[in-house]
């Protein structure tokens, strides 16, 4: 009997230009699809072999599929979505297949389908949708198609049934898929410069914090949830796999909060320091980051990323932030007498903001700027996400949003006109405003920053309400050198290899 064949598609978030979502400006180290590469671990291990295709990745996605699909007996095509450009990716990917394989199952999978799950399967092409996490419903829908067996014992999934959404029982408790992933299903995008693909490692699933606006939140039980680690011993053998089968000793941590359990994550740091092993980046938040973590991260790891959202009090009582404003230079410091650098990621526009708000954030990212100059600040304008309490709040006060694939298709969390229906608590001159504050605050607070251009200059001094929230910004501390703290290059160059 032959094995069974599962098609995994990433469908890129990238804008869609003409027939190709493929844009000029991919990044030269990308985050690999670890969704898919999760999946498809999970199948393997469970008897069926799975092919990825990552169309972020292809030079033309369709013939890709289309070649796949004639040299290939597959039984399903697993696409992962999200809202925003995913969506309509994900629609003309499946659009496409149906054309020419029509009668082929199609499954979405991903924070979508849980989020949106009758928009889903009323407006795509799309089978069967699977909700929460998807390994084992995933599994269990391949067994039940191609042994021709009842759909409705595999839970969490849905599908139209005479034409109405049916939804199967849910599972209990969340899987989290603990073995090594088969980083091999990326076939030579995963190699020793980490060209295309980064070694992005995921030692967890969730985040044990309750920030009322986090995608975690998103129509989801407590117990869906849940945060989940792997533990140490896991962690370093599939590092040690990568290490050993592509000469990969720099790895970037991708978890919503790696540091979260301190204990574990000091483990995972001390084993990779016997092998010599080195991190880009983690990701943590500042009640993280105490004196046993930083030492030892020091030597170890590049830059760790901590979200600050806002620097309002007011604000991070109401978006449920649990960080306190007092303790981030002094927390800077620490990490900087370590030479390790620091990303704080800042949301602008959110209800009840006020220009005070935003002078305050510039004010904190001077302070930052003096302690290190290497620090970054990254800012995203706030979109609310539906199913998570501050969107529930928005509905309220403002109306219920569209819960349809077209609407949700254009969502995104910078300053585009057509985003600006996903912020009815502000104006449109408002949000052209936020968006050029946004602008000039990513410019400004890069890690390799430079002084102001005339243009900046420019912009700023035609806004009273600009120079007063960017009051003070020529005293903002410049890098002694312009030479990117990339670790990744660093190590491969002692190596001899050769880099871009």
């Amino acid at each position: 009997m032959s094995k069974k064949k599962v098609l995994l598609i990433n469908p890129g978030h990238e804008r869609k230009t003409g027939s190709q979502h493929i844009v000029p400006h991919r990044v030269h180290r990308d985050i690999p699809p670890i969704s898919i590469v999760t999946l498809g671990s999970y199948l393997e291990q469970n008897g069926i072999e799975a092919i990825l295709l990552d169309t972020h990745l292809e030079e033309n996605y369709e013939m890709a599929i289309k070649k796949l699909l004639q040299d290939n007996d597959i039984c399903l095509i697993g696409i992962t979505t999200l809202i925003g450009k995913f969506i309509s990716n994900a629609q003309e990917t499946s659009n496409y297949i149906k054309s020419i394989m029509p009668k082929l199952p199609i499954v979405w999978g991903g924070a979508l389908t849980s989020t949106l799950p009758e928009a889903c399967l009323k407006e795509s092409k799309a089978d069967y949708i699977v909700l929460f996490n998807g390994e084992e419903p995933l599994r269990l829908l391949v067994e039940a198609i191609t042994s021709g067996s009842s759909v409705e014992s595999v839970p969490n999934i849905g599908f139209l049934k005479d034409g109405k959404p049916f939804y199967t029982g849910y599972l209990t408790n969340p899987v989290i898929y603990g073995e090594p992933l088969d980083w091999g299903l990326l076939g030579e995008k995963i190699n020793i410069k980490q060209v295309p693909y980064l070694a992005y490692i995921f030692s967890s699933r969730g985040c044990p914090y309750g920030c009322r606006f986090c995608y975690h939140q998103m129509s989801a039980s407590k117990e869906q949830r849940k945060c989940l680690f792997r533990n140490a011993d896991q962690v370093l053998q599939e590092l040690k796999f990568l290490n050993e089968k592509y000469g990969i000793s720099v790895f970037t941590f991708g978890d919503d909060n790696f540091f979260s359990n301190k204990k574990r994550a000091v483990e995972i740091l001390r084993g990779m320091r016997e092998r010599k092993f080195y991190i880009e980046q983690a990701i943590g938040t500042f009640s993280d980051f105490n004196d046993e973590v930083i030492e030892n991260l020091k030597g170890l790891c590049q830059t760790v990323i901590a979200s600050i959202e806002t620097a309002s009090d007011r604000l991070l009582k109401v978006i449920n932030k649990p960080i306190k404003l007092a303790n981030i230079p002094e927390i800077n410091r620490k990490l900087a007498a370590a030479e390790i650098n620091s990303i704080h990621n800042f949301m602008f526009g959110l209800p009840g903001e006020t220009d005070e708000d935003r002078r305050a954030a510039v004010g904190l990212m001077l302070t930052l700027k003096e302690i290190n100059p290497y620090v970054r600040g990254m800012a995203y304008f706030f979109t609310p996400l539906p199913g998570t309490p501050m969107f529930d709040d928005i509905e309220k006060e403002y109306g219920a949003f569209p819960r349809t694939l077209a609407f949700w298709g254009n969502c995104e969390i910078i300053g585009l006109e057509e985003s600006y229906i996903f912020r009815p608590w502000l104006s449109m001159d408002e949000q052209v405003f936020v968006t050029d504050f946004i602008d000039l605050f990513k410019n400004i607070f890069q890690s390799i920053n430079h002084p102001l251009t005339s243009e900046q200059r420019n912009m700023i001094s035609r806004s009273p309400r600009l120079r007063k929230i960017f009051a003070g910004i020529d005293q903002v501390k410049y890098p002694a050198d312009e030479n990117p703290k990339y670790l990744l290059d660093t190590v491969l160059k002692a190596k001899g290899v050769k880099v871009a």
